[in-house]
């Protein structure tokens, strides 16, 4: 069986080297950053942020699903995370442009309902630089964890 490591419990100056260690090292967990994600709270609700699209995120058919899932949980993250710690329950998207031509993707996510166990949002994905095409919508739910 596996060790199990509590991260609350490391002391600061081994923070990083422990976290490493419970990811995997360098070929460990794909994070946003990986991605280049960026994402910025406008109010308690509302999120907005953007991300490259590029070569790697799409096939014949267009841009895969998986990378704008991610988008979107850095975006609307920003907004549950401010109010709780969630665990996604359910998350749905529908691609409705192959995303051709489009180099950034802009998202804006928004909590349509909080709860005392339940958060749950929707989020919109456009070409940056022509906000009218849409190319995904999404919406996503989360158990609350801990308040």
């Amino acid at each position: 069986m596996a060790e199990i490591r509590a991260l609350q419990t490391t002391e600061l100056d081994a923070f990083w080297d422990e976290f490493a260690a419970v990811m995997g090292g360098p070929e460990g967990l794909m994070t946003y950053r990986y991605l280049g994600t960026h994402a910025d709270a406008i109010d308690r609700h509302h999120a907005t942020g953007y991300m490259k699209l590029r070569r790697d995120m799409r096939d014949a058919h267009g841009l895969h699903a998986s990378p704008l899932m991610i988008l979107i949980a850095d975006v609307v993250g920003i907004l549950d995370d401010a109010i709780a710690v969630p665990a996604p329950t359910q998350m749905a998207i529908e691609l409705l442009d192959a995303g051709d031509g489009g180099e950034e993707g802009f998202c804006e996510g928004q909590i349509i309902h909080e709860s005392r166990s339940q958060l749950f949002s929707t989020a919109t994905i456009c070409d940056r630089a022509d906000r009218d095409r849409v190319i995904a919508v999404a919406r996503d739910a989360g158990s609350v964890v801990a308040p």
